[in-house]
């Protein structure tokens, strides 16, 4: 059941990690509106709890790593509005196989995590809208994925790390050298050539 309004007033961080949970009921997070930080890592929810997560507009961190997730459907409209002031998304360790469409409507968005999934040929033009628009994407993460090559659209966010390690990577674009404030680039056990020119000022690259 839902927690007592004298009680969900002041909760701002909530852990629901662990929950052998395949729902998220609605009426568990709608009184959460001050909510913060959510963890609803390693439950078996399949799909993204739109209805749920969309009603809480402080929100800035929220986990989804490991819960079995195969799509997130919620257009872009729905993330801007429902989610307005989310930072940090953290999708690893999932079943996701195309780049959520509608990533691009959460504008404010600094850190997203899509380790692990299967995301093998998530390039071209739907990749390309669907991350294009996040202009405050500071950390990307795009490892373990079986990636071929890059969304062409990565080089030119604003990120300061990018993790594109255990992949299938044969080289890193040319353009990567338009990401002038990377600090933080991971291409671990990855490329079997580099081909790519980069420069970092004071930055780390692992290869």
């Amino acid at each position: 059941g839902a927690l007592p309004p004298e009680i969900a007033a002041g909760v701002h961080h909530l852990d629901l990690s662990q929950n052998l949970l395949s729902i998220v009921p609605v009426r568990l997070l709608k009184p959460l509106s001050g909510l913060v930080e959510l963890d609803l890592s390693f439950n078996d929810l399949g799909t993204f709890p739109t209805l749920a997560l969309c009603q809480l507009p402080r929100l800035a961190s929220l986990n989804l790593s490991h819960t079995s997730l195969e799509s997130v459907t919620a257009s872009a409209e729905m993330l801007s509005r429902g989610l307005p002031r989310l930072t940090e998304l953290d999708l690893s360790y999932n079943r996701l196989a195309l780049l959520p469409a509608g990533l691009h409507g959460l504008a404010r968005l600094e850190a997203l995590d899509l380790t692990a999934n299967q995301l093998v040929h998530s390039v071209g033009s739907a990749a390309d809208a669907a991350l294009g628009g996040l202009t405050r994407l500071r950390s990307l993460s795009l490892a373990q994925n079986g990636c071929l090559r890059l969304p062409a659209c990565v080089c030119s966010l604003p990120l300061s790390r990018l993790d594109v390690s255990d992949n299938r990577l044969s080289r890193l674009p040319s353009a990567i050298s338009q990401l002038h404030g990377l600090e933080e680039l991971m291409v671990h056990r990855d490329l079997h050539s580099i081909s790519a020119s980069c420069t970092c000022d004071g930055g780390h690259f692992s290869i």
